[in-house]
């Protein structure tokens, strides 16, 4: 007991479960005034001072929860002081000029409301009496800890503060009354929370909780798990149109305006959040006796409410089947501790948030006022610059309709969002006053906007090859390509596409013939490339690295019959680049926006890859847009680094020769060789440099540890997946802060759609970099899980429309019609436009994910898999490091090692499963859908059981620390002997923990010698023999 509190009479009461985690959070957050509450009533200007400060002691001494208190343990009881506490240091008299009243009244919301209450020194109460000194105006602004009051306590306290102002309150006879029924009310809590089939109700309800995923409101990647619980709040009075709807349908439906707001609030968070089922609190009443409805007091719970939304169901039926049955359990519930349900559910705890809810949706009492002549007329509650949880909705009936207000954590969930969220609410609202209960749940929102384009022009057309034959006119002697030791003129280059142009026409190639392209250096490329589209013709890269069998089934569902360079394609003819010298022929005219330009091949569902074909106008307007905003120029040096088979390398070549600069070959440099390539690109003096984002990290660090500034590099892109800005990331731009980054996304389907620039200027930046803005002339839609283009903050899936679709898969009628569609292609990329309109990646909302760079359809891997002898069913997921993982149910008795052989036969390396694991079956989850999770969980599990033997034990500590490096990198245990490569490693992550050898050790081991004898063990023989020569 404090000593304030020794010197007074102080009794023993019982603390209920809801004052005990209310304490326990008091405690744990960095805001002492979180849980404040702060009224503010008006009163009648003539009332005197003395008058309210006497009243006002009257009150408390009625009221026991007013003064009293809680321990630093609990476990001891509640404190109640004397009953002649008073008004002492409680309340304080202001005087203010008229016309400073408000500046007044807000500095006594903000003073009142940031009161840091010690919760053992009671009373919990604090208040300013505010008068004009003209009397025209006067308020009472007071914060009570929550844990002794509650938003029905409200209505208490302002019956009682008239009572005692008009001398009608009986102080002598209340005091006992009050004490005993106070008294009595914590008693009836305490042993309904005790009870058995509140245990058996709270384990009920986590079994419900599980099959829930964590509904997050604006689920950012990224997002803080700590916040400081900084809050604002708005409010939102309904229009009598919409209050009147609400009121109609509650009859109409027959349910409480609770379980309404409760059904628009589930729907709503279920738009925002794109989850179909959604977790929420809620306040229910826990006021056992009749007396207790006299008394202030914290007497209430909060439940946890469980709802799945079928967007096609009616909203009655909606109301009626997921609604209703979640209200009433949530009734039934009230005597359920939150900290038993947590029990039971062993939520993941993540920073300071509530680990089962982040929303909450209470119903205020009615704000009657005092009656006619009444010393206090109304009260009301306001804010305190805190938030509790991520978003809180309170409903409350006025006199003039429904007042809506929203408390929101300015961190977690900005304005703009919140913004959204009240937009979505208030469109349901509104659906459902009109058409009542038969408007279908997804038809219960609008549309948002399209996200804002990046500056520039659209440009629709473009002919590629004519316009870099007239650069080359115009400059013959600049150099266009640089290789090794070639240096290609430009008016040389003009010579040899002219020649080749002539040399395909006599062989029969024409506008719309798709041409394989199989050349072996860059030099050849671009003449056959250019050369081809001369044609008014389409290039295939064909890269001969591929499966024969892919390659084969790449140039037949392309109609490809002429390949200009080297192998052999069944059905085609293959010309060697040499051999194609026929009269110099100029371009052919007559190409449009639509025409083709080039087929390239992704991954495809059905176990065939899928071959787009990009028409001009996206590639047009991208290369218009790229030589602007990458300010290209005749001193342009692009570094050429990405295979002729990933779209990329079409951004490398062609903006650099149409702006008369050079296009400078990687070679020698081998791709996986990145300090190798910095080198390079250092030596070659270039300007420009595009890689996977996968590999930007291993690239910095092996920068960064050459001490090789790039001082003539001005643009690094990235693309393929998500850009992970970290540290040292961020560590190289701002060392070299003439560089800017630019990370850029687009599906093979469009090519790139949307870019975000990064300055250093502008550091620190976010990990998880935004993919930013649509290009000009792109048109970004995000359609959410209602069918709806989403507001901002709402993730769904990312469509792409305007200038940006190709004009579908080739010889695919039937999934072009499926995937493009009404102008716009369907990426099944998940996405949200965060609180600046910028456009960020979640993920894939599919079975595509990024592998190594590469886009792999699960589907085509499991395809695949199931074409092989002894595979009943393979499922395919990934483990955290994008490791590939394949799942099969046997069919008679195939060992894993020769399902995963014969998936290395019919797959590209980068879409071969790491690990190939035999199951009896297919586990789902909550909602009958494939859980990939538990499948990864189960190969965790399993990797874990065979580690401790398999893994074996270091004999130095080079070995130990080479072994958690490679951990790191993979996200799982490792052996000391066994291949890497079964374990996730791949080119770029072995850069990786190469360069970092480098950094580290000062020894550079060879990409190739490492992929010799990919293990730990060699890889510490391969960094002591380096150390030995040193």
């Amino acid at each position: 007991m404090s000593s304030d509190l020794g010197n007074m009479r102080a009794v023993a009461l019982p603390v209920t479960d809801a004052q005990r985690e209310l304490l326990a959070v008091d405690r744990f957050v960095p805001v002492p005034h979180l849980y404040n509450v702060v009224v503010e009533a008006e009163v009648d200007p003539g009332c005197e001072p003395a008058d309210l400060a006497e009243a006002f002691a009257a009150v408390l001494a009625v009221q026991p929860a007013l003064r009293s208190g809680l321990p630093e343990r609990p476990d001891d009881g509640a404190l109640l002081v004397a009953s002649d506490v008073g008004s002492s240091g409680v309340l304080r008299d202001w005087s203010a000029p008229a016309a400073e009243f408000e500046l007044c009244r807000a500095a006594a919301l903000e003073e009142v409301g940031a009161t840091a209450f010690a919760l053992d020194r009671p009373p919990l109460v604090r208040a300013v009496h505010l008068r004009a000194d003209d009397r025209s105006r006067a308020v009472l602004v007071l914060a009570v800890h929550h844990s002794v009051f509650d938003g029905y306590s409200v209505g208490v306290l302002r019956t009682e503060l008239n009572l005692a102002l008009q001398g009608k309150l009986e102080v002598e006879d209340l005091v006992p009354q009050r004490e005993a029924a106070f008294a009595g009310e914590l008693a009836e809590q305490v042993a309904a929370a005790a009870a058995p089939e509140a245990d058996a109700a709270a384990a009920a309800l986590a079994d419900r909780l599980r099959g829930v995923s964590p509904t997050v409101l604006y689920p950012l990647p990224g997002r803080p798990a700590e916040t400081l619980f900084a809050g604002a709040r708005r409010e939102i009075p309904l229009t009598p149109a919409e209050s009147s709807g609400i009121d109609q349908v509650c009859r109409e439906l027959e349910i409480s305006p609770f379980t309404l707001f409760a059904a628009l609030h589930s729907a709503t968070l279920a738009r925002h959040t794109g989850e179909d089922a959604v977790v929420f609190g809620t306040s229910v009443m826990t006021r056992r006796t009749g007396a207790s409805f006299d008394l202030c007091g914290f007497f209430v719970n909060t439940v946890p409410v469980a709802v799945r939304v079928d967007w096609d169901q009616s909203f009655a039926g909606f109301v009626a089947d997921a609604v209703a049955p979640e209200a009433a359990r949530a009734r039934r519930n009230a005597a359920v501790p939150l900290s038993r349900v947590a029990a039971h559910l062993k939520p993941e705890r993540r920073g300071n948030r509530n680990p089962v809810f982040t929303t909450l949706l209470t119903m205020q009492e009615p704000a009657d006022d005092g009656g006619a002549g009444a010393p206090v007329r109304s009260m009301r509650q306001h804010g305190n610059d805190t938030a509790k949880f991520d978003l809180l909705l309170w409903a409350k009936p006025t006199r003039q309709g429904w007042l809506l207000e929203v408390e929101h954590d300015r961190r977690l969930v900005p304005d703009p969002v919140v913004s959204g969220y009240l937009d979505s609410l208030r469109s349901a609202i509104a659906a459902v006053g009109r058409e009542r209960g038969g408007v279908p749940v997804r038809e219960l929102f609008g549309n948002g906007s399209a996200v804002r384009e990046l500056p520039g022009n659209v440009v629709e057309y473009c002919d590629f090859a004519r316009r870099v034959l007239e650069v080359a006119d115009a400059c013959p002697d600049a150099v266009a390509v640089e290789e090794r030791r070639t240096r290609l003129a430009y008016g040389e280059l003009a010579k040899r596409v002219r020649e080749a142009t002539g040399g395909l026409a006599e062989r029969g190639v024409g506008p719309g013939d798709i041409v394989g392209v199989t050349t072996g250096d860059l030099v050849h490329s671009v003449v056959a490339v250019l050369a081809i589209l001369s044609c008014q013709a389409v290039y295939l890269p064909l890269e001969t690295d591929l499966p024969r069998e892919r390659l084969a089934a790449m140039v037949e569902q392309a109609g490809c019959e002429t390949v200009v360079g080297e192998g052999e394609f069944p059905g085609a003819r293959v010309y060697p680049i040499e051999e194609l010298r026929g009269p110099a022929t100029e371009p052919a005219s007559g190409g449009d926006g639509a025409c083709g330009v080039y087929t390239m091949f992704t991954s495809g569902s059905t176990g065939r890859p899928k071959g787009v074909l990009m028409a001009n106008a996206p590639l047009a307007n991208l290369a218009a847009w790229q030589q602007s905003a990458l300010d290209m120029s005749p001193r342009t040096r692009f570094l050429q680094y990405a295979p002729l088979g990933f779209d990329v390398s079409f951004q490398e070549i062609f903006p650099a020769l149409l702006a008369g600069g050079t296009v400078v070959s990687r070679r020698p440099v081998d791709r996986q060789d990145l300090p190798a390539l910095v080198r390079r690109a250092a030596l070659a003096e270039v300007t420009h440099v595009y890689l996977p984002a996968a590999a930007l990290g291993a690239f910095a660090r092996a920068a960064q540890a050459a001490g090789e500034l790039l001082p003539a590099a001005r643009f690094l892109c990235v693309a393929g997946e998500q850009l992970v800005a970290d540290e040292s990331v961020q560590r190289f731009f701002a060392e070299r802060p003439h560089i800017v980054l630019v990370n850029m996304y687009g599906p093979t389907e469009t090519h790139v759609a949307t870019a975000a620039f990064f300055r250093a200027a502008d550091q620190p930046w976010r990990v998880h970099a935004p993919i930013g803005r649509p290009l000009p002339g792109v048109v970004a839609r995000i359609v959410d899980a209602a069918g709806r283009s989403a507001p901002p903050g709402v993730p769904g899936e990312l469509r792409l429309g305007g200038i940006a679709p190709a004009l579908g898969y080739v010889r695919d009628p039937r999934l072009s019609a499926e995937r493009f569609v009404d102008g716009e292609y369907r990426t099944g990329d998940q996405v949200l436009a965060d609180a600046g309109g910028e456009l960020v990646y979640l993920g894939r909302g599919d079975g595509q994910v990024k592998i190594r760079g590469y886009r792999v359809e699960l589907g085509e891997v499991e395809a695949a898999a199931n074409g092989i002898a002894g595979v009943k069913r393979a499922v395919a997921a990934v483990a955290p490091g994008q490791r590939l993982m394949l799942f099969f149910v046997p069919e008679g008795d195939p060992e894993p090692d020769a399902v995963r052989a014969a998936l290395s036969r019919r797959l590209p390396g980068y879409m071969v499963p790491v690990r190939v694991f035999p199951v009896s079956s297919i586990p789902t989850g909550f909602t009958g859908k494939l859980d990939r999770e538990a499948l990864v969980r189960k190969a965790a599990e399993a990797v874990g059981d065979e580690s401790p033997s398999a893994a074996g034990v270091p004999s130095n500590a080079l070995e130990a620390q080479l072994r958690r490096w490679w951990e790191e990198a993979l996200g799982a245990p490792v052996p000391l002997d066994g291949s890497l490569l079964d374990h996730g490693a791949h080119s770029l992550n072995v850069v990786v923990v190469l360069s970092r050898i480098e950094a580290e050790h000062g020894v550079e081991v060879p990409v190739l010698d490492f992929f010799r004898e990919p293990t730990v063990r060699a890889l510490a023989g391969l960094v002591e023999a380096g150390r030995g020569a040193a």
